[in-house]
C-alpha cells in the first residue's frame, strides 16, 4: 500500500509551524509515507524548499492550493475567469 498526505502545510503558508526541513526528516523517519501534497495559503516557498530537499529520499512532493487561494487570485486578475 502506498500512502500519501494530501494535505500538509509548513511554516510559508502562515498556518502551520513546520518547517520543510523538519517534514523532510519526518518522511525519512516514516518511509511508509511515500509522498506529500504541501498546501500553501499565496505562496508555494514551502512546496519549492520541501521538493529541493526530498528529493534525495525520492519522496513524491507535489503543489496543492485551496479553492479560497484560487478564488482571491481570480479577483485580484491573477489568474483568467
Amino acid at each position: 500500500m502506498i500512502r500519501v498526505d494530501l494535505h500538509v502545510h509548513t511554516r510559508f503558508s502562515g498556518d502551520a509551524t513546520i518547517t520543510p526541513r523538519l517534514l523532510v526528516d519526518q518522511l525519512y523517519a516514516h518511509s511508509f509515507i511515500k509522498g506529500v501534497a504541501i498546501t500553501g495559503h499565496d505562496t508555494l516557498q514551502g512546496y519549492r524548499s520541501t521538493r529541493r530537499m526530498a528529493r534525495a529520499a525520492y519522496t513524491e512532493v507535489s503543489a496543492e492550493t485551496s479553492v479560497d487561494d484560487v478564488l482571491r487570485a481570480i479577483k485580484k486578475g491573477l489568474v483568467g475567469s
